[in-house]
């Protein structure tokens, strides 16, 4: 800031040098007397100031801008293989009016998994576990799915709490899909802009997948069936309509 005031000063002094005389009242070029002239370049320094003070605003701003895409950039992600799964939070036993509920506020497809990947992501005294799913879509049952192939991402945070090294915290239904597995996939589409905060480090959902991952389901004669729920696929289909 220092620097900028003594710039803008030595530009005052320079508009400031004495000109040309003339008698009292006479006009200078522009058709203005010379009082008002003098009046004009003796404000400009403070005009000049104002300025430099909103640059070095926005410079401070921008550099911030970076520091943030870097430390997102800066996330360890370590890739997991051969996970030992395990459901370390006791899930609460659904009912069939739970179950319809998930799937009629989703997007819900059948289709089979094409690969899996596995991350941790350590992050001060957090810890993510990552699983991320590529499924080929056969058919859509509910909703709308923008592509042939959709790339679906569940996310378990434990914060505080140790993990044994050897686990790998999955959701419901995510510990047997393997590549070739087929089910009915519920899930729900990653808003733009969407962040999760990982012990104070920020990245964007995207970077992992463009579904969330809710729940999967089987498929038997025509039903979506979930533990011992079975639910018409019809009645997914036209619920609301």
């Amino acid at each position: 800031m220092y620097a900028i005031i003594l710039i803008k000063r030595d530009t005052a002094e320079k508009h400031t040098r004495p000109l040309p005389q003339r008698a009292a009242g006479e006009s200078g070029k522009g058709g203005l007397p010379m009082m008002r002239w003098k009046e004009l370049l003796e404000k400009k320094p403070h005009a000049w100031v104002k300025w430099g003070v909103i640059a070095a605003c926005l410079c401070i701003v921008i550099a911030g801008f970076f520091v943030i895409r870097q430390r997102a950039a800066a996330l360890p992600v370590e890739q997991v293989e051969n996970p030992v799964f395990v459901s370390r939070e006791e899930e609460p036993v659904m009912q069939r009016d739970d179950l319809k509920n998930m799937l009629v506020n989703n997007i819900v497809v059948w289709g089979t998994v094409q690969d899996c990947s596995y991350l941790r992501i350590r992050a001060g005294d957090s810890v993510w576990y990552l699983t991320t799913m590529r499924v080929a879509v056969d058919t859509v049952i509910r909703g709308e799915a923008d592509a042939p192939t959709i790339d679906i991402v569940s996310g378990e945070c434990y914060t505080g709490e140790p993990v044994p090294e050897e686990e790998f915290p999955v959701r419901p239904g995510i510990a047997d899909c393997i590549p070739g597995t087929e089910g009915i996939f519920a899930v729900s589409p990653v808003q733009a802009g969407a962040v999760w905060d990982i012990g104070g480090w920020s990245t964007a959902v995207r970077e992992f997948g463009d579904y969330i991952y809710r729940i999967r389901c089987s498929l038997q004669e025509d039903s979506i069936v979930y533990d011992d729920l079975v639910l018409p696929i019809s009645e997914v289909e036209t619920a609301g309509s």
